[in-house]
């Protein structure tokens, strides 16, 4: 009997057959791709898989990925440089953990972002974000956008930022006044996407139109950024691609009336720099058109996203833990209302005028800046995913370690807990960055080099004004500290103070595990306010 196969049976056996010889060269290729370098307990059969199951026991789901690896890095008493096999669930990486491992793949040379990044990003960002984007396209767009941040810049938004930090305060003083539970994530939350949105359209969101926009935007990171589990992903992939949907249009609305106003305003144009300006005035130089053109819009639209999202996540959960931390620290409290006391005046009304008049004395507040420096180190804003060309490695001890085909990736967490870096690095403690010499390239949130974070200063300049106008008027509680339902970080002495309230869940960036409830009070020695 002749057994005859047809052409349908024979795609599918060739397509089977192709499939099966992938799945196992990259299973080989994850296996083989750590033999003899540093590593924790490697199995042939599940790579580290096992190590991290067991390690990721001790944490919320969805925790940041650097509580994983710090931890896995003690346990197993793993050099500077070790990598890490988590094929099928994760490319192979390599992880570097000391300040001069860092500085060769973000200064000494730029390597790029890997892949994966654009990968993680571009459900909700798009494709064209400044964040993700290498080479050309990376350069052309930084050359745009670079004005709308540099210092000098940042000062000329004084005053808007002023009234939003003031809007801020009224409403901590509504809650000083009826003592009821708040989120501070969610207040803090409004006041950065109104300031970034001041930078971007040069106009906040306070209307109803622009409420709604913010509702969406905020759910639309939440679905995408924090899906966790596939099955969460595919449940919530049509809701998630209509928010997307919704805020492009909004999006795109905006930058076709900015467009359409510059264009009738000719040679007159406004001098701002916002970031729509700048985008826009490329257009507006070669005399040409955005309607139609889908590949500026999407680029338009991408960055614009890609800045109000990262332009307000990482300050707003920063502000956050420094009021965390403040609340359970009052002598350090007490010497940042001093020190701005002395910089500006004990009048409250009197150093909101000084703020608007001299922006730059927010510079002269070294222990205000310390604070917030100390508060990004103890929990950081993530880790930098970069990526490397062939035969590429990375100097460490004499010995040069390979970094081809592997996800590189610069864990800030176990350089900010290092010990012989930053003694007792499970305290909270302002003065390592006023009174010590911290080692080069150690702290690092917002990264370094030329891919270091654009929108520093402005995030810098915010959180020193909130500190300004905010401490001297109220005193916090921080609500939920007996939590723990998780063992105590090894990494950190904070456990016993804040309980879980340590951990970092991953979204954008590394978010708080709750919405940081708290509850605030009006200063025993509070100013006329």
């Amino acid at each position: 009997m002749v057994i005859s196969f047809g052409p349908i049976s024979i795609a599918l056996f060739v397509a089977v057959a192709s499939a099966l010889y992938y799945i196992g060269a990259r299973f080989l290729h994850a296996r083989l791709s750590c033999r003899n370098l540093p590593q924790p307990p490697h199995s042939f059969w599940f790579g580290h898989i096992l190590v991290a199951a067991k390690v990721s026991k001790s944490y919320p789901s969805n925790s940041c990925i650097h509580h994983l690896l710090i931890t896995i890095s003690r346990e197993y008493n793993l050099p500077d440089v070790f990598y890490l096999d988590l094929w099928p669930f994760a490319y192979p990486m390599v992880i570097l953990g000391a300040p001069e491992l860092a500085a060769q793949v973000t200064t000494e040379q730029a390597f790029p972002k890997d892949p994966v990044v654009n990968k993680f990003l571009s459900p909700f960002l798009g494709k064209s974000s400044i964040i993700s984007v290498n080479g050309a396209k990376w350069k052309a767009l930084h050359s745009i956008f670079t004005p709308a941040f540099s210092p000098a810049y940042v000062r000329t938004l004084t005053d808007g930022m002023v009234d939003e930090v003031l809007l801020y305060y009224n409403k901590l003083a509504k809650f000083a006044r009826s003592r009821e539970e708040f989120s501070m994530s969610n207040i803090n939350v409004d006041l950065t996407i109104n300031v970034i949105g001041r930078v971007v359209f040069d106009s906040p969101f306070h209307s109803k139109e622009g409420h709604d926009f913010v509702s969406t935007f905020r759910a639309g990171l939440d679905y995408v950024f924090e899906g966790g589990h596939i099955s969460r992903r595919l449940l919530y992939a049509i809701p998630t691609w209509r928010m997307v949907r919704k805020v492009d249009r909004y999006v795109e609305k905006k930058v076709i009336t900015c467009f359409d106003k510059m264009k009738k305003e000719g040679s007159s144009v406004k001098k701002s720099k916002t970031i729509l300006d700048l985008v826009l005035k490329q257009k507006l130089d070669k005399q040409e058109d955005i309607v139609g053109d889908r590949d500026f819009m999407e680029m338009a639209i991408s960055n614009t996203k890609s800045f109000l999202a990262a332009g307000h996540e990482t300050t707003a959960h920063t502000l956050g833990y420094i009021f965390m931390l403040l609340s359970k620290h009052p002598d350090a409290l007490q010497k940042a209302r001093l020190e701005h006391d002395q910089v500006f005046d004990p009048d409250f009304k009197r150093t909101v005028e000084l703020i608007r008049a001299h922006p730059e004395r927010l510079y002269d507040l070294h222990y205000t800046t310390g604070i917030i420096k100390e508060s990004l180190r103890l929990f950081p804003i993530g880790s930098a995913a970069r990526t490397s060309a062939k035969g590429l490695h990375v100097m460490y001890e004499g010995k040069k370690l390979p970094l081809t085909d592997q996800i590189i990736l610069v864990c800030n967490m176990i350089i900010h807990y290092n010990p012989e870096i930053f003694p007792s690095p499970g305290d909270f403690q302002p003065e390592r960055f006023t009174t010590q010499i911290v080692t080069k390239d150690a702290w690092r949130p917002f990264e370094r080099g030329l891919r270091r974070c654009i929108g520093q200063d402005l995030a810098m300049m915010e959180m020193r004004m909130v500190l300004l106008i905010v401490l001297r008027s109220f005193d916090f509680e921080t609500l939920g500290t007996n939590e723990r339902k998780y063992p105590a970080a090894t990494y950190t002495n904070l456990h016993t103070i804040f309980g879980d309230l340590v951990y970092q869940r991953q979204s954008l960036t590394a978010r708080p595990l709750g919405n940081q409830d708290m509850k605030v009070k009006f200063a025993r020695d509070m100013r006329n306010s």
